[in-house]
């Protein structure tokens, strides 16, 4: 199976991709989106096209349409797409270094000083506490998992319940929590072959 890519270099392809984001504002009365490969997106185009899709959900009432950008790269790439496209652009998934380092201190393989210098307005690649805080979604689990191994986060916990550390971090530190579908049930696969 091959992917199919939008060739973003055709004229108004953008454009009509927004209008179809439009339409489902419109249908489904949503509250906002997951913008998947963001990253494949240049900035200036990237902050156009969520500019018009949070310019339309204004205008509907919806003044808080909430944007979350997919931005493979790591997170010096994610800090950057939040700095250029910024309040048109509202979170990054954080995808990059921050989820195989959350996964690894919940099953308890790395010293907990690992996630939380994540965390030092200092050192942290990512920015302040302000933007962790309010412009980054932390997973355990993504269907891409660009960074570590491709495997759900459940496949070498210690139990059935580590999950629950994993999700207990994610809702008590700094970031938005996203807790990907499965992950609750501690789904693990792929199963053995």
């Amino acid at each position: 199976i091959t992917l199919r890519d939008f060739r973003l270099e055709v004229p108004g392809l953008l454009t009509d991709l927004a209008l179809c984001y439009k339409y489902w504002i419109a249908l489904a009365d949503c509250d906002g989106f997951r913008i998947d490969t963001l990253k494949h997106v240049p900035l200036e185009e990237a902050r156009n096209f969520c500019g018009t899709i949070k310019e339309f959900a204004a205008n509907l009432g919806k003044a808080n349409f909430f944007l979350v950008g997919e931005i493979a790269g790591g997170d010096y790439t994610e800090d950057r797409y939040l700095d250029v496209l910024d309040l048109n652009l509202n979170a990054a998934l954080d995808i990059g270094e921050m989820r195989p380092t959350l996964n690894s201190v919940a099953k308890g393989l790395l010293h907990p000083k690992a996630f939380f210098d994540g965390f030092d307005a200092g050192r942290a690649i990512m920015g302040s506490h302000r933007n962790l805080g309010n412009r980054h979604v932390s997973i355990l689990n993504d269907h891409d998992h660009v960074f570590g191994d491709k495997l759900r986060f459940a496949s070498d916990a210690a139990s059935d319940h580590q999950v629950v550390t994993g999700v207990a971090l994610q809702l008590f530190t700094l970031g938005i929590p996203c807790v990907y579908y499965g992950t609750e049930q501690a789904l693990a696969g792929p199963e053995p072959a």
